[in-house]
């Protein structure tokens, strides 16, 4: 069994979509993401190089959602979802990318897709 590192519901504004609109104006993204990693040796030791830095993570993401920009949020999510896996330690991970106002109206919470991407055997 697989520890697993937990960032959920981490809000920014991007500007991702097919429409000039979106692009432009730009919309309220939430991203999850669950990193698997073993943990024991952090665990032990209680220090932080031995494991993967929340902060750290968290403005590698905010870095891909608010500076670059996709036409789709499949795109996005896999952006999100192979920089996570250039981390060492990080063998797994899934990423949740929503869209909190999406483009078009009807009784929804949002839209969004989920990957689920495995790091490649060495």
């Amino acid at each position: 069994m697989t520890d697993k590192m937990l960032l959920t519901g981490l809000v920014f504004v991007g500007h991702h979509g097919c429409s000039a609109a979106e692009q432009e104006v730009g919309q309220r993204i939430r991203v999850s993401a669950e990193l698997a990693l073993d943990v024991r040796q952090a665990a032990r030791t209680d220090d932080l190089r031995d494991t993967e830095n929340w902060s750290t993570l968290y403005k590698e993401i905010k870095a891909i959602v608010e500076e670059r920009r996709f036409a789709l949020v499949e795109a996005l999510t896999e952006a999100i979802a192979q920089q996570l896996l250039e981390h060492e330690r990080v063998s797994q991970v899934v990423v949740r990318v929503e869209k909190l106002q999406p483009a078009f109206r009807g009784p929804l919470e949002s839209v969004g897709i989920e990957v689920l991407r495995t790091k490649p055997k060495a």
